[in-house]
């Protein structure tokens, strides 16, 4: 019984070394792993920002992020820890929004946004997970419904109506108000995102449906919607309902000769004869006149 006992005790101690060996040993490392970096394209700004935009489509996030440089290499070292500060107040209320309405806002989009300043640089970060087209309007998120075309186009900027308009139409399914991007097409070079839309192919005549497996990005039919004229407003069909928030976008699209009558063939003249403002203003991003 005893031989037996200090067996087990000596099976013991033995095992307890091994163990002791095992982890004390640094494991082999393993192959390295690949990584693929999207490709970076950068754009410059009218404003003077730089813009760099990576995409990486197996990952359903969507990261901006705001550098400023400007961060804590700059400080003396009476005001050590400024920037930090500073940075870390942009989430905390602007002049159109509180603390509150920015974090309700972020929530609405299923997001986080985090600030802060490192040595060389402050940042604000934005980081959501986009589970369809959206837009949101002072913190109210609008759905994409659908969008359409219209010929000859329903607005007229400095009284010069276009070839065709795209309406992409977005609705707030708490209140039921309306947001639509209006974009509008003048005749010149063609346009790849109109013909995605003829190869997927369109329908005989206005009404009927076509189905199709081609992927269709409506961003890509969109000009840069920095820029804009915006005014409360109506649906342009019955019932007309003047529930709608208009974002007419400054810079046309082109379409060819072709294209247009590709889309004229089967809208007709679907277009709505121009509204008087009725007391209606008309903003615009800065830089523009107003206009009809």
């Amino acid at each position: 019984m005893y031989r037996l006992r200090i067996l087990n005790i000596i099976v013991a101690i033995l095992f307890s070394a091994v163990t002791l060996i095992a982890q004390e040993t640094a494991p082999l490392p393993g192959p390295p792993k690949s990584g693929q970096i999207p490709p970076v394209h950068d754009k410059k700004l009218a404003n003077g920002l730089t813009v760099a935009a990576g995409e990486r489509h197996t990952i359903p996030l969507v990261t901006v992020q705001l550098l400023v440089k400007s961060a804590a290499s700059d400080e003396d070292i009476a005001h050590a820890g400024l920037a930090d500060m500073t940075a870390s107040l942009l989430t905390k209320g602007t002049r159109t929004r509180n603390a509150t309405q920015i974090a309700e806002a972020i929530e609405a989009l299923g997001g986080s946004i985090s600030s802060g300043a490192g040595w060389n640089t402050s940042t604000v970060s934005v980081t959501i997970t986009p589970e369809g087209p959206e837009l949101v309007l002072n913190g109210a998120v609008y759905e994409l419904q659908q969008f359409h075309f219209h010929a000859l186009s329903e607005h007229a900027v400095h009284g010069h109506r276009g070839a065709m308009e795209q309406h992409a139409v977005f609705k707030n399914l708490k209140d039921g108000t309306m947001a639509v991007v209006g974009v509008i097409y003048e005749l010149g070079p063609k346009s790849h995102f109109l013909d995605r839309l003829i190869n997927a192919g369109l329908p005989q005549k206005s009404g009927d449906e076509t189905h199709s497996g081609h992927s269709i990005d409506l961003a890509d039919g969109l000009t840069d919607t920095a820029a804009y004229y915006t005014y409360a407003g109506s649906l342009t069909t019955p019932p007309c309902s003047e529930t709608v928030t208009w974002f007419v976008l400054k810079h046309p699209a082109t379409l060819s000769k072709a294209q247009f009558e590709a889309f004229n063939h089967i809208l007709g003249n679907n277009f709505r004869p121009l509204q008087a403002r009725n007391g209606r203003v008309v903003r615009s991003t800065a830089g523009h006149d107003h206009d009809d």
